[in-house]
């Protein structure tokens, strides 16, 4: 005696493989885009991480300044002359 599947037992084992399948199918993509959350979401984030601490604690040198370049030329000359003359010093520009 042989044992033959029913039309109903074949159709019910298809739709549970068949649903096996599309189960395995939505966990894969599920998965995929729980990574593309974590690297879509955490690279920005840590970037800008990076971004906010660099400007707290960067270097005070680039913050602007202000040159002035001025010329001046003094030219000094003074002559003195001094002289004795009864006890007192007399200076000539």
């Amino acid at each position: 005696m042989e044992l033959v599947g029913t039309a109903k037992r074949e159709r019910q084992k298809a739709n549970r493989q068949l649903k096996k399948v599309e189960e395995e199918r939505a966990k894969k993509k599920a998965v995929s885009k729980k990574w593309v959350l974590r690297l879509g979401i955490g690279i920005p984030a840590i970037l800008a991480l990076f971004f906010g601490i660099a400007q707290f604690t960067g270097n005070d040198t680039t913050a602007p300044s202000t040159t002035v370049v001025t010329s001046s030329t003094v030219v000094s000359s003074t002559t003195v002359v001094s002289s004795t003359v009864a006890a007192s010093t007399t200076t000539l520009p």
